[in-house]
């Protein structure tokens, strides 16, 4: 995905307590990763027509309705794990016929609710994921339609799947790609968190707001599946080398931060 003003804005204000941040701090980010101050501008007030985004207090801003669900699903990644519990072979289901196919935003809603919640589309007019959260099956419901799905939409457990249904959904979860993501990830933060103390402060910030948001939306998709079909382990190193990359890329942009604040010398 491209570093647009709008992904900058968006991830910046996600990354932020309360999802708020003021207009100095986003357009000096944008600075440092390279886009023009009018570009942010511009993509702060298509966001805000959009209700992606609210004005506060001048010069503030935060997450508008429309992404305030998304920032506290993405809010919750570093406890990604502790969102799964034991799984006895069933699944969640969500029977899709008799909602809308021709509403471009409720299609886009309803897949962005699906793709953050882990499910895929197994058979027509049906999306599963299995059964091994740790939050009730109404908890998910709530979940997904505050993400975005139709009220209409028909949220239940489901046991017996036939094997067709279950071999389409895990042919779209590719448990394959998301092993390799897990450990090509986690060596890619463990190597540049190594590498960020020697880099020019611009660049180790642009490098960490680069690969953190990656490994974010990576573990904030991740449809978080059961063992064997994924490797379980490999994935919590993943969250973990995140952590300790976030607490690396904080202190970096609190010195980007900092360093805009100082008065320039005069010679």
């Amino acid at each position: 995905m491209s570093l647009t003003p709008k992904r900058i804005i968006l991830s910046l204000l996600s990354a932020a307590p309360g999802g708020v941040g003021t207009s100095a701090h986003i357009v000096r980010a944008a600075e440092t990763l390279g886009v023009a101050p009018n570009a942010v501008r511009v993509a702060l007030a298509r966001l805000k027509g959009a209700g992606l985004v609210s004005a506060m207090d001048r010069g503030t801003y935060r997450l508008g309705d429309e992404a305030r669900a998304v920032h506290a699903q993405v809010a919750r990644w570093r406890s990604r794990g502790e969102q799964v519990g034991a799984w006895g072979g069933g699944y969640i289901a969500i029977h899709l016929g008799g909602l809308a196919k021709s509403d471009r935003t409720a299609l886009r809603r309803r897949s962005r609710a699906m793709r953050l919640m882990g499910f895929a589309e197994a058979a027509p007019a049906l999306a599963i994921r299995p059964e091994n959260l740790t939050e009730p099956l109404s908890a998910t419901r709530t979940r997904l339609l505050a993400l975005g799905l139709e009220p209409d939409a028909i949220v239940y457990a489901a046991s017996q799947l036939p094997r067709r249904v279950i071999a389409q959904a895990v042919a779209q979860w590719d448990p394959e790609s998301l092993n390799a993501g897990y450990q090509r990830l986690t060596a890619a933060l463990e190597t540049t968190g190594k590498a960020l103390d020697v880099m020019p402060l611009a660049e180790a910030a642009r490098r960490a707001f680069l690969l953190g948001d990656e490994a974010i939306r990576a573990i904030v998709v991740d449809p978080l599946l059961p063992a064997p079909t994924v490797d379980v382990a490999a994935r919590r190193r993943l969250t973990e080398a995140m952590r300790r990359f976030d607490v690396l890329g904080r202190t970096l942009w609190a010195r980007v931060f900092q360093a805009a604040t100082q008065p320039r010398r005069v010679a």
